[in-house]
């Protein structure tokens, strides 16, 4: 098993969750991000 082959979850899109999911996801990983606005976890992932 490669290391991008793992699944991350993030909890909070705040400063620091949501650069690291970003980080995450622009690394090849499998990152999902949970917060309270749908609208601003799509702009972390550029959806």
């Amino acid at each position: 098993m490669k290391n991008n082959d793992l699944s991350m979850m993030v909890v909070g899109a705040g400063a620091i969750g949501g650069i690291t999911a970003a980080l995450l996801k622009k690394s090849g990983y499998n990152a999902e991000i949970i917060c309270v606005d749908a609208e601003y976890a799509s702009l972390i992932f550029n959806d």
